[in-house]
């Protein structure tokens, strides 16, 4: 649908969070509009959004009734690039030019730390704003602690949006300046991974979203040539500058589409003497993966790090990071092997369900030690 001459400013910051709000009949919501404006001022989103983007905006505190900084930087916005797109194509370029511009501030950065009280405020705006994102989370933690009130789950819900957040402009800073990382980096348990490469055969590194997930590898590259199986954004622009930040870190991007191509390179690199990481938490189609229990629920999980561990015979190396409680270091925890038999494909789905079943007890018991560290907006269980 064509940009019209006016434009919804919350949906605009909506766009600039990748976040698509369904529309009535084509049509805007004006009459919601004015409430929505006043919550963004309250809560100086508006300013923080358009300060991210690099836009000049004043604040006339004299006259509260004009628009404010950040809705003057919204206008700006669509004036210079949303003529004549279509929503979803207005909702990618500036989602675009909000992270370019996070990404310039982050190479420009002296300490990431700085950055923090931006990422947190537009952590707390995708909180609001992504109203289904928000509802997946706080049904999946209704769904694992029945037990907690509604507003322990809403303030853990929130952490997790800041979090998320935070560990964006982690990875746009640190793949800059990989030197400032190691002081803020804790290794637990490094000998598990070094033992398991000593076996010649590659490691399979299973992690799951967890705090920052990809720092899992920054210990791996003083041993061995690491890769990460990872999806592609859908904004090509996006995309790019994420495998930018793994080039910079020295890291290998496989694609995880088609899964045949995915399986093929996984296994070159691991015969090679390789490292990949797998993220096994996303919950699959109908037709994939295999039924587990995870969090004390039954769900389907992907099951093609054990299948690659069967085929290769590389060890499964259990890892994952955690954010200190003030937010600025690091923690990485691997856990002992998990060796998998090579006729395990031959022994049926049941088989492959108990060594998975096995690293989803591992990744459950971390989730339940920082609940507001893992991302509980994916759709995980009905």
């Amino acid at each position: 649908m064509p940009l019209s001459t006016h434009f919804n400013a919350p949906l605009l910051l909506a766009c600039c969070l990748q976040y698509e709000p369904r529309c009535q009949a084509q049509r805007w919501l004006p009459a919601e509009e004015e409430l929505t404006l006043q919550a963004i001022r309250r809560s100086l989103v508006g300013q923080a959004i358009s300060r991210f983007a690099g836009i000049p905006c004043g604040v006339r505190d004299d006259k509260p009734r004009k628009a404010r900084g950040g809705i003057r930087a919204a206008s700006t916005i669509v004036q210079t690039i949303g003529r004549g797109l279509p929503v979803k194509r207005l909702g990618r370029e500036v989602g675009w030019r909000v992270i370019k511009a996070l990404s310039q501030k982050c190479q420009n950065a002296s300490d990431v730390v700085r950055l923090y009280p931006f990422a947190d405020t537009l952590g707390l705006a995708a909180y609001w704003l992504m109203k289904s994102r928000r509802r997946v989370a706080l049904h999946n933690l209704q769904l694992v602690f029945p037990d907690r009130p509604y507003a322990w789950r809403r303030t853990v819900a929130r952490k997790l949006a800041k979090n998320i957040a935070r560990g964006f402009a982690d990875l746009l800073f640190y793949s800059c300046h990989v030197e400032k990382l190691f002081p803020r980096l804790a290794v637990n348990g490094l000998a598990h991974f070094t033992s398991a490469m000593g076996l010649g055969r590659g490691v399979l590194l299973a992690t799951g979203h967890i705090g920052v997930f990809p720092f899992t590898l920054i210990p791996c590259l003083q041993h061995a040539r690491v890769a990460a199986v990872a999806r592609d954004a859908h904004d090509a622009r996006v995309a790019s500058l994420i495998r930018q930040t793994r080039d910079n870190l020295n890291v290998v991007s496989i694609p995880d589409y088609p899964p045949a191509r995915t399986a093929r390179q996984a296994l070159s690199f691991l015969r090679g003497g390789g490292a990949v990481l797998i993220a096994f938490d996303i919950k699959p189609g109908r037709s994939q993966g295999v039924e587990i229990t995870f969090l004390g629920r039954r769900t389907r999980m992907f099951d093609g790090i054990v299948r690659l561990a069967a085929v290769s015979g590389a060890p499964i190396v259990p890892v994952f990071t955690v954010r200190d409680s003030e937010g600025i270091r690091h923690t990485v925890e691997f856990a002992e092997p998990l060796i998998v038999s090579c006729d395990l494909t031959k022994q049926g789905a049941a088989a492959v369900a108990t060594q998975l079943e096995k690293l989803a007890d591992w990744l459950s018991g971390a989730i339940l030690e920082n609940p507001a560290q893992w991302w509980w907006v994916h759709r995980r269980w009905p």
